[in-house]
């Protein structure tokens, strides 16, 4: 996703990848974002924000199997926009969601590989 200024100028973007996989027998969609980039100028904006609900809400609707997203989040803003946008997210200082976690466990290990730290709950990248 690229967010350019009125004058063509680059702003913010963001990776977006949508894979299938299986977790406990069921079939289930993951939207994996990450390397999001917003430049401070616009940090106060909403643009950003909506492009990305542009850019991902047709996904959302369209697929018969349930859709979670997996963030990759190295900033409190983004993580912020998160705790916002979803009923249930984790990690979530609210409530405990094991099921979730495991889910997003298994995400970051089909994507990431040894890279995940499960103890932590982190990618460390090389």
């Amino acid at each position: 996703m690229l967010l350019r200024a009125a004058c063509g100028r680059l702003v913010a973007f963001s990776t977006l990848r949508v894979w299938r996989t299986t977790v406990g027998g069921e079939a289930r969609r993951v939207l994996f974002s990450g390397d999001t980039i917003v430049d401070p100028e616009v940090w106060r904006s909403p643009h950003a924000l909506r492009a990305w609900l542009r850019s991902v809400l047709p996904l959302a609707a369209g697929g018969a199997e349930p859709l979670d997203w997996f963030l990759l989040s190295s900033g409190h803003r983004t993580y912020r926009a998160m705790l916002t946008m979803f009923r249930d997210c984790h990690p979530d200082p609210a409530a405990e969601r094991p099921a979730l976690r495991a889910r997003l466990e298994q995400y970051a290990r089909e994507r990431y590989g040894a890279a995940f730290d499960a103890a932590a709950g982190v990618v460390r990248l090389p």
